[in-house]
C-alpha cells in the first residue's frame, strides 16, 4: 500500500511519517491501526514511542512522572496521527484494530512478532517490518523498541515432592536456549532479547519474522509500553482519559496530570 501511494521507503522521522500518512490518506488508505478500548495497547505503543523520540529511552525508562514536556508533546502528536486512522479509534479494541489492518483500511500497526500469524497468507508477502522513527535530532537512537511486559514462567507451590521436582525440571527445560529458540521460531514469540540465531535458523522462518528478529536484535534500547507500568486504578481509567483527550474534553497537560494522580 505504501508503494501504491508512491512511498518507496519507510520514513525515518516522525514528521516524515506524518507526511506519509497524508499521502496514504489521499490514496485511500489509513495510517496506524489505533484504539482506546480495553488496554488501548496500540495507542499506548505509539504514545510511548513518540515520548522516547522526544526525551530518549534512558530518560523515559527512569521517569517517575508522565507530566513532562516530552510526554505532552507525544500526546499531541498522537492526536495528529489519529486523524489518519479509522473512525473507530475511540471505543475500538485490539480485534477491531487488527481487522482494520487485515482488511487494508490501515497500513501500520505497532505489534509483536506474532502479528503476522493472524494474517491471511495472501496478505503476508505485502507486510514489512520497520524500525521506529526518531525526531532526527539525536535524542533517540534509530531502531529503539517499545516492548510488552516480560513473559514470566511461574508455578504454584506444591506439597508433593515428586510434582515439585517435575515442575523444576520442566522450568529448566523450557528456559534453555534451545527451547527458547523453538518457541521463537515455531511459535513467533520472542522470549529472549539475547537469543543468537544462525542463518540456518532464520532460513526456516518467514521473511517478516526474520526481519523482525533482526530489528529486535539490533535495537539500541528497550522500553516497556507505559500502560504496563500503571497502577490498577490508573490502568482502568486510561481508556477514559484517552477518549476525553481525543474528544477535546481535556488537554494533553490535564491528561498527564490526571494520569499521575491516578498512578
Amino acid at each position: 500500500m505504501f508503494a501504491e501511494a508512491g512511498i518507496t521507503e519507510f520514513p525515518d522521522t516522525w514528521d516524515g511519517l506524518l507526511e506519509a500518512c497524508k499521502t496514504l490518506q489521499d490514496a485511500g488508505y489509513g495510517g496506524f491501526s489505533l484504539f482506546t478500548g480495553d488496554d488501548a495497547w496500540y495507542s499506548i505503543n505509539l504514545i510511548t514511542a513518540l515520548w522516547i523520540a522526544n526525551d530518549g529511552a534512558v530518560t523515559v525508562n527512569a521517569s517517575t512522572s508522565f507530566n513532562t514536556p516530552g510526554m505532552i508533546d507525544a500526546l499531541n502528536t498522537y492526536k495528529e496521527f489519529c486523524k489518519y486512522s479509522t473512525s473507530d479509534v475511540i471505543g475500538g479494541n485490539y480485534s477491531v484494530a487488527g481487522a482494520n489492518f487485515s482488511s487494508k483500511k490501515t497500513t501500520m500497526a505497532i505489534d509483536g512478532s506474532w502479528f503476522t500469524s493472524y494474517q491471511d497468507e495472501a496478505v503476508i508477502p505485502s507486510i514489512g517490518v520497520a524500525p521506529m522513527p526518531t525526531n532526527g535530532d539525536g535524542v533517540a537512537q534509530q531502531g529503539y523498541l517499545v516492548t510488552d511486559a516480560q513473559t514470566p514462567w511461574a508455578a504454584s507451590a506444591q506439597t508433593d515432592p515428586a510434582k515439585e521436582a517435575a515442575i523444576a525440571e520442566f522450568m529448566k527445560f523450557i528456559t534453555t536456549e534451545e527451547s527458547t529458540k523453538t518457541l521463537t521460531m515455531e511459535g513467533s514469540v520472542v522470549l529472549s532479547a539475547k537469543l543468537e540465531l544462525s542463518d540456518a535458523d532464520l532460513a526456516g522462518v518467514t521473511e517478516q519474522m526474520a526481519s523482525y528478529l533482526e530489528t529486535n536484535g539490533d535495537a539500541p534500547s528497550r522500553t516497556t509500553n507505559l500502560q504496563r507500568n500503571l497502577s490498577t486504578q490508573a490502568g482502568a481509567e486510561l481508556p477514559t482519559l484517552l477518549e476525553s483527550f481525543l474528544l477535546d474534553q481535556i488537554t494533553a497537560e490535564q491528561f498527564c496530570e490526571q494520569l499521575d494522580e491516578l498512578n
